[in-house]
């Protein structure tokens, strides 16, 4: 029973002290409960002799008559009314108190994780699938509340069981231990099926994950398996884990089903028993017996219930543990947002000797480059050669292995990370858009589009951005919704939105990863028109493929295999004949 309090532990920890008084409320409301049934042996008993009535009715008796209560039939049922109001009333309080510690669960598992996603490593985050994280959220919180419901009820029904004996020992200590050694009896009959219901749950879970990765990564890439007609190889994977689902989750609900049905043979056969002992060989009065019975059979029936609770929490503790082993590994792999925080950037950046290395493959050596205040920088170089990297740790989503990088003087290590990315504006080749309206997209749902002075201010700045133009046409311009990753849009609408939004956020260092290699040559003039304006205004970086794309950048940089093999402005690498820049240049048809 090791688990029961290992889980115990764990839903502690989200619930608190609400769970201990659930608990309490659950015994209190079964006692009294036991105690209003109970009471129906004085009343089958009225009218008898001291002698003849149960030491149970003359201690009723006497109790009633200490509170100056009248013996009679009325008095005897309006104190039972009185006490079944009591334990209605309890009863709705444990149920209310039950609900909020669910939901209570449910909210705090989820910010939990959100708020660790928030934190966690890129790093981290880089080596794990999608459909992992998705799974976390969307099935496998939900069904830990649910187990944690199942637990509950277990935990409720295990109460109930304890109460109903302690009530049938008051009669008779041979039916109690007799119920005992019955409870005893199921646990251990069930408990190899219990176990191979916890193993099915665990091989569930892990189905459920690869669905769901498979599942995002068919949608993610829906266009060109639809384009190629190329569906074939990844649905037979959806289909397996789908087919998996169907078989593990059949075999578990037999096994559901099964421990109810057999375990009601086993109650009613114990409780036939019981009839037999009391009036065969213990010779208890008639009315002695109904209570006992009662008491008896209330605690039998709640052993199927209990083992049903147990059999249903198991078959969905897979999911417990792995919130649990999720929410550990992102503790683990949080990100320190310790540190001095950065407000302004005035003088420059700088990358001195900057070494990084991940799963113990080296991809950056020895990088040296500065990037001043309010300058233009570019950064060229073959794909795999390490552009995207450096900006990762120019954003600080990684670390370097060695080296100094450094803002205004000062060190990245000593810095909070948040603050410094708060600095940062990023706009990629494939933009982020959502699904969203023009207008929330811009703002990242910081303004209210009913708003006039805020409308306006990004009206202003759709058209340093180009945006205007297009959105004027759009149906319902700013409200207008773009669809998922603005598939209503062209690249080159999505590119512009991308920069509206950094201007918007004010950000002062604006890295573009090829923002243009995937446009037209209309678009790629286009985004930069609006590259050109914020020249002198902001500090940007720019990796491009398209080198006429960093043509009036203050300074490039050329990297070739994680090594900064050149670096001037495009007169001194132009001239530089034998470089491998002029190399690059004469591929894609660029002349002095």
């Amino acid at each position: 029973m090791s688990f029961i309090i290992y889980y115990f532990k764990v839903f502690y920890r989200y619930t608190g002290i609400k769970l201990f008084l659930f608990i309490l409320l659950v015994l209190i409301t079964t006692l009294i409960d036991g105690f209003a049934l109970s009471i129906t042996l004085p009343i089958l008993e009225f009218g008898n002799d001291i002698a003849q009535r149960s030491s149970y009715s003359n201690f009723i008796y006497s109790f009633l008559e200490t509170l100056g209560i009248r013996i009679s039939i009325i008095s005897l049922v309006i104190f039972i009314v009185i006490i079944f109001a009591a334990k209605g009333l309890i009863k709705f309080t444990q149920e209310a108190i039950g609900s909020n510690i669910l939901y209570q669960l449910q909210h705090r598992l989820r910010t939990d994780i959100i708020e660790l996603y928030r934190k966690m490593k890129y790093s981290y985050f880089i080596k794990t699938e999608i459909g992992y994280f998705n799974n976390i959220i969307t099935t496998e919180i939900g069904t830990t509340v649910s187990a944690f419901r199942k637990y509950t009820t277990m935990i409720a029904k295990s109460v109930m069981i304890l109460s109903y004996l302690f009530y049938c020992f008051l009669f008779s200590w041979e039916i109690c231990l007799m119920a005992i050694v019955a409870a005893c009896f199921i646990y251990f009959l069930f408990r190899p099926l219990t176990l191979k219901v916890r193993k099915l749950s665990k091989i569930l879970v892990e189905s459920h994950t690869d669905l769901q990765n498979g599942f995002i990564q068919f949608i993610l890439n829906f266009k060109y398996l639809k384009a190629t007609s190329n569906f074939e190889e990844p649905t037979k994977k959806i289909r397996f884990e789908i087919d998996r689902q169907r078989k593990k989750g059949f075999i578990l609900t037999l096994f559901e089903n099964f421990t109810p049905i057999s375990l009601e043979l086993v109650a009613m056969i114990l409780f036939s028993l019981g009839v037999i002992f009391l009036i065969e060989i213990k010779g208890f009065s008639i009315g002695s017996i109904l209570v006992m019975l009662l008491f008896l059979h209330r605690s039998m029936l709640r052993l199927p219930e209990f083992q049903s609770s147990l059999q249903a929490f198991m078959a969905q503790t897979g999911s417990v543990d792995v919130v649990e082993e999720a929410r550990s590994i992102l503790v683990r792999n949080t990100e320190k947002e310790k540190g001095k925080d950065i407000i302004e950037f005035s003088s420059g950046i700088s990358l001195q000797q900057v070494n990084f290395s991940f799963e113990n493959t080296h991809i950056l050596h020895d990088i040296n480059i500065k990037i001043p205040h309010n300058s233009t920088i570019g950064i060229v170089g073959k794909s795999g050669s390490g552009k995207t990297t450096l900006l990762d740790l120019i954003t600080g989503l990684l670390i370097s292995q060695s080296g100094r990088i450094e803002i205004d003087g000062k060190e990245y290590n000593d810095l909070n990370l948040i603050s410094l990315r708060n600095l940062f504006g990023y706009i990629t080749q494939e933009p982020i858009i959502f699904n969203d309206s023009i207008f929330n997209n811009v703002t990242l749902w910081s303004s209210d589009e009913n708003d006039p002075n805020e409308l306006l201010k990004v009206e202003s700045i759709c058209k340093i951005a180009h945006c205007s133009d297009f959105i004027k046409k759009t149906e319902q311009g700013y409200s207008t919704i773009v669809g998922d990753r603005g598939i209503k849009l062209s690249g080159g609408q999505c590119q512009r939105i991308a920069i509206a939004r950094e201007l918007f956020r004010n950000s002062e260092i604006i890295i573009f990863d090829e923002a243009t290699s995937s446009l037209d040559s209309r678009g790629e003039k286009t985004i930069q028109d609006s590259i050109n304006k914020l020249i002198g205004q902001k500090t940007l970086i720019i990796i491009a493929h398209r080198l006429s794309t960093v043509r009036n950048c203050n300074h490039i940089y050329v990297i070739d295999d994680g090594r900064v093999v050149q670096s001037g402005s495009w007169d001194d690498l132009i001239n530089d004949s034998n470089s491998m820049f002029v190399e690059m240049c004469q591929l894609q048809g660029i002349t002095k």
